[in-house]
């Protein structure tokens, strides 16, 4: 028991030392449920007012305010401490991951049913990436059959 609380404190303690005191340097400063103009707004925040930077994220920082926490504009606060020209210095944007894209998958034609069963035509029918086979329907929808018919 003693072991988990040392523990729980310990924590408390590191992440108490990540987070920064910074000022709200804009007028009105709009405190944001997500780190976008989207974001629903919690609150807003008059200049002067002390929030504890948590996150940084982009061009927003997590921060918590007297009552509140939510996301604000990383230009709208300054660390205390810093000159008054100094403002977060934004992180340049990060590139996303490459798409993996699969390969399109191959049509296979063959004639539906069987020539023991009643012929209604043919259908083109796919392999899909994983060796699925399907064909799609008058819907547009892909609609799963035997691998057998894509032999």
């Amino acid at each position: 028991m003693k072991n988990v609380l040392l523990v729980a404190f310990l924590f408390v303690f590191i992440v108490s030392l990540k987070a920064q005191t910074a000022t709200v340097v804009t007028d009105n400063a709009k405190l944001r449920g997500t780190a976008s103009e989207s974001g629903k707004k919690i609150t807003t925040l008059e200049i002067g007012a002390a929030v504890e930077i948590v996150k940084q994220s982009g061009a927003w920082c997590l921060v918590q305010a007297r009552e509140y926490v939510g996301w604000i504009e990383s230009n709208s606060v300054r660390i205390i401490g810093s000159s008054s020209a100094d403002t977060i210095s934004v992180e340049p944007p990060v590139a996303p991951a490459a798409r993996v894209t699969r390969p399109e998958p191959k049509p296979i034609i063959v004639s539906t049913p069987p020539a023991s069963a009643p012929s209604t035509g043919s259908r083109t029918y796919f392999r899909g990436s994983r060796g699925g086979c399907y064909y799609i329907n008058s819907k547009g929808n892909k609609t799963y059959v035997d691998r057998g018919l894509c032999s």
